[in-house]
């Protein structure tokens, strides 16, 4: 969507990218390395998930009524910190 207002393919997107890494000889954004609480964070939605082997079963799970504890990853997002 962003690309294609600004009339850019994902290839020229690209090119513009290692262009600014070459010009700026370093990425041309901030990259921050997530702290230790974030991580556990981002690790704990992941490893409480439900895990269904069908697309029907996920959908009868979110559904039904009966569910003791709420979704974890429909439930609530945690923002992160630096």
């Amino acid at each position: 969507m962003v690309l294609h207002r600004l009339g850019l393919t994902t290839s020229d997107a690209i090119n513009l990218l290692y262009r600014q890494i070459c010009f700026h000889r370093r990425l041309p954004f901030p990259v921050e390395i997530p702290n230790e609480e974030t991580r556990k964070a981002i690790a704990e939605p992941i490893k409480n998930a439900r895990r269904f082997k069908t697309v029907d079963e996920l959908f009868r799970d979110l559904n039904s009524d009966d569910r003791k504890q709420p979704h974890p990853i429909v439930s609530g997002r945690r923002g992160m910190k630096t």
